[in-house]
Parts: C-alpha cells; structure tokens; sequence
C-alpha cells in the first residue's frame, strides 16, 4: 500500500499494516455462512461479552499495538479492542532458523506424520519462547516426550488403570474407606495446583500453566507410592460395583536415541548457526 503524504512517493506500507483488517472481514464471512445465527458485530462490537486475545511473534507487535488500534479508533466508531496482547519470541532449529528453502527444521506435515498432535501442543507450549527465544532440539524434545508424558503423565495414568483392571476388572470401584489425613492433603494440594494451573492459563502463562501440570500428575504419583494399594488389595474383599472402563493403550511412547539421531540427519539437525 502506498503511503498517502507528499514526500513518501517511493515508500509503501508493510503488509501488516492492513492486514490485521482482515480479522474482521473473516468475521464477517463466517457469519454469512449462517445469518440466521450469526452475527459478526456481537464479536466486535464493544458492548459484547467477548474477551479478545491476539497472539503473534514479536516483530507483529507495533501493526497490532499502534497501527491497527489507531485504525479502529480513527473511525470514531465502538470496537472492540484486544484485552491482552500475547507475543512470543523466536523458536529456533539448533541455534539457526528454521528454513523450508534449506530442508531445515521439522514442520507441519512431517511433525504430524511422526508423532501424534499431543506431542507437538505439550512440548510447543512447555517450551514457548514467552521471556526470550528458545531452540528446538531433537534431543531436547526427547527428553520432554521421555520425562513429562511418558514417564510422570502417561505412567500414572497407566500405573492406575492397570491396577484396578487387575484387581477389578473393568469396573472403577465404589469408595468405601473413609479419608485419612494422607487423602484430606492431596485434595488440598490438587485444589490449589489446579487453580494455579487456571491462572496461568486466563494470563496465557503458558510455561507456567505447564509447571503447574507437571505438578498435578507428579502428585498422584507420589500418591501411589505413598500409599501403595496395590499391597492394601490383598486385604479386601466384597463388592466393589462401579463405574465401567476400558484399559488403553500406553498414551504415549518414547523417543529413542536412535530416533533422535535419524531426525538430526533427515531434518538437517548437524547444522551450526
């Protein structure tokens, strides 16, 4: 787009300085897909319930902080204006950039393709570059996948599905023993993780959201080896009636060393900034 000011002939304005335009013309567009229902203005007018997030990299920053609320404001018109702007800065591939011109770097299509979505959205957001950049490795990716789903998540999950199908079949038993003191701390203890990890979410604290997580399942693991009921079974006896279950599969399943390897030499991981 040109720039309309004498003096500016040779100069234009950077994409990003209309585009953001377009957030509510694809508004507009999804509500005439279904006008009976949808109305466009009840996202953007500045009377709604709507609580407006945008979230960017960091050179994005001025088009959505400057130029784009200027724009709305010079209309002299009611819209709404973003209540928190989310900005993260680089992710970087082994200290370089990412590159699809060069083969470097693991994208999309090939991300899916070797792991399942979970995967991706746990260490992306685990890992966010929220304070300062922050690099992708193979090897770090592994020790995330290894630590976090497999070994703390997906193994306390495991660990208590396999216990009670061995126990009670594929029925999830009724309580009966009463809560000791061990019981009234965890639901102490899960209360107040759960409405850290709440917080960090609405202050979209993704890092720390995660932390807090982390916490949750590290306390039913501990739980577990506290209390060990897999020796407590041996004492009881009678009906044990509840809710209905299936055993899954492992929800999640290690990234060898030989995987991690592979990926560097497919993914171009041996380069050096």
């Amino acid at each position: 787009m040109d720039v309309p000011r004498d003096g500016f002939a040779n100069k234009v304005f950077y994409v990003w300085f209309d585009a953001p335009v377009e957030y509510i013309a694809g508004t507009q567009e999804w509500a005439h897909e279904d006008p009976g229902k949808r109305d466009w203005r009840t996202w953007w007018d500045t009377q709604s319930d709507v609580v407006y997030t945008q979230f960017m990299a960091k050179d994005n920053v001025p088009f959505h902080t400057v130029f784009f609320p200027a724009m709305l404001l010079g209309t002299r018109e009611q819209w709404n204006l973003p209540h928190r702007i989310k900005s993260f800065h680089w992710l970087t591939y082994y200290g370089g950039k990412f590159s699809t011109s060069l083969k470097r770097g693991i994208f999309l299509d090939d991300a899916l393709a070797l792991y399942p979505a979970d995967y991706w959205r746990y260490f992306l957001l685990a890992q966010s570059p929220e304070a300062d950049d922050a690099g992708f490795t193979w090897e770090l990716f592994a020790t995330v996948i290894n630590k976090d789903l497999v070994g703390n998540f997906g193994n306390f999950v495991n660990r208590t599905l396999t216990l009670t199908s061995r126990h009670f079949g594929s029925q999830v038993p009724g309580g009966r023993a009463p809560f000791t003191e061990v019981e009234v701390q965890l639901k102490a203890d899960c209360a107040r993780v759960v409405s850290q990890y709440r917080t960090h979410l609405r202050q979209t604290e993704f890092r720390k959201a995660l932390k807090a997580l982390r916490e949750l399942w590290s306390l039913g693991n501990r739980y577990l080896d506290s209390r060990a009921p897999w020796a407590q079974l041996l004492e009881l006896d009678g009906d044990f009636d509840g809710h209905l279950f299936e055993l899954p599969e492992l929800l999640f399943r290690r990234v060898e060393r030989a995987d991690v390897e592979a990926y560097r030499r497919r993914f171009g991981g041996e380069h050096q900034a």
